[in-house]
């Protein structure tokens, strides 16, 4: 390489609540999230299993890794791995909600030097679910020791900090999780940690009141990595909106 600087890298990551299963009309989102937003790293929620949907030549690499667990309604929640290979691990107690991965650094060592641990979680219905996600983060930390975490999806409770003026407030527990992720794990909501100043969007448009900011999916990714995240988006075009009741959330991080 030289003296010359190593061309910059992208990491694209994108979490979804398909919703019951993601597939409308005869369309799948899974085909459209990979043809479209070309994502490295996809944590998806309330999805049959990806692979029906994608073939071999739908997949936009031959090396590419899907691990998928089912709930006992049939969908599940899945992790997609663009070009690397994800060991599975097991999240006992909460077995198709919370799908749980190992990259080992060799795969994707842009930004840690330790094996990278993924989880994409769909915290259980029914509710309440402040208790329930505190249990998934006991379960998580048993797994996954002191290596860096990313953990994303649909928690079904506040994934950030409100400002005291928003209109919708956050339960005590639901603080508490967040607190959590910062000390215990040393994770941060990606939106948030670049949108500090905002109240917080949409997220999920619940049958019963469409129009409220209810904020519940979330990208947690290391403190460290926060100076590297070159956009956090919540896409909410017409697509995205009639194929589920969440709205995916795309991370971009240069490194």
């Amino acid at each position: 390489m030289g003296v010359e600087e190593a061309e910059e890298e992208e990491m694209n990551i994108l979490t979804y609540n398909l919703r019951s299963g993601g597939k409308r009309k005869g369309e799948t989102s899974w085909e459209k999230i990979l043809k479209e937003l070309s994502p490295d790293l996809v944590f998806a929620q309330e999805t049959f299993d990806p692979s029906t949907y994608l073939a071999p030549e739908k997949q936009l690499h031959p090396e590419d890794s899907i691990i998928w667990q089912e709930t006992s309604v049939g969908w599940g929640s899945a992790i997609y791995a663009r070009k690397a290979e994800v060991t599975p691990v097991a999240v006992p107690k909460f077995e198709g909600w919370v799908v749980g991965g190992k990259i080992e650094r060799d795969s994707y060592s842009l930004l840690t030097d330790k094996p990278l641990f993924v989880f994409s979680v769909h915290t259980p219905s029914p509710g309440p679910y402040d208790k329930k996600a505190l249990s998934i983060l006991d379960a998580i930390k048993k797994i996954s020791g002191d290596n860096e975490c990313i953990i994303a999806g649909d928690f079904n409770i506040t994934a950030a900090i409100r400002h005291p003026s928003e209109e919708l407030k956050s339960s005590k527990l639901s603080n508490e999780f967040i607190t959590r992720m910062r000390k215990e794990f040393g994770l941060v909501n990606s939106w948030q940690a670049i949108n500090p100043n905002q109240n917080l969007p949409q997220t999920l448009r619940w049958n019963r009141n469409q129009d409220a900011p209810y904020h519940c999916d979330g990208i947690f990714i290391p403190l460290s990595w926060v100076q590297h995240i070159e956009q956090c988006t919540i896409l909410n075009s017409e697509y995205w909106i009639k194929m589920s009741d969440h709205n995916p959330i795309n991370l971009k991080i240069k490194c």
